[in-house]
């Protein structure tokens, strides 16, 4: 559901497209400039950049309360009724309300899975640039470690 609302979206089905030749990339240590370059090339390798980054990082995620006073994580709410979790690399976003939680890159994953009414995740960088990943990526991301 989630790769047709990108195939919808951006006229194809897959959330993370393979270049055809993408240009060889610089090496870039910063999270936030790898997750905005992936989001402007779509390059595979860039993809493989972030997630390498990832391993071992901590996210960001507003949280809020449901009707019965819990803390929970807040998702964004999409056209298509799918509702992604948002997870920020910067800690300084601005879109970050306070009080906002972190969570461990692989429990992220892990949470997206397990929750029934979240469509994937969409890693947020500090400006404009994200990069979405389905229930399904995020299981293949957990069983390659």
């Amino acid at each position: 559901m989630f790769a047709k609302l990108f195939a919808k979206l951006f006229g194809r089905k897959d959330p993370l497209p393979l270049a055809d030749a993408p240009p060889a990339a610089p090496v870039i240590d910063d999270l936030d400039a790898l997750i905005t370059r992936a989001a402007d090339t779509h390059a595979r390798d860039d993809r493989e950049r972030v997630l390498a980054a990832l391993k071992g990082r901590k996210l960001f995620v507003n949280l809020g309360r449901d009707a019965e006073g819990r803390m929970t994580m807040r998702s964004a709410s999409l056209d298509s009724g799918l509702k992604p979790v948002i997870l920020y690399a910067a800690e300084d976003h601005p879109d970050l309300v306070k009080p906002f939680g972190g969570i461990a890159w692989d429990e992220a994953l892990a949470m997206v899975e397990k929750l029934p009414d979240t469509a994937g995740l969409l890693l947020q960088s500090r400006g404009t640039g994200w990069i979405a990943i389905d229930k399904k990526g995020a299981a293949t991301i957990l069983k390659r470690g």
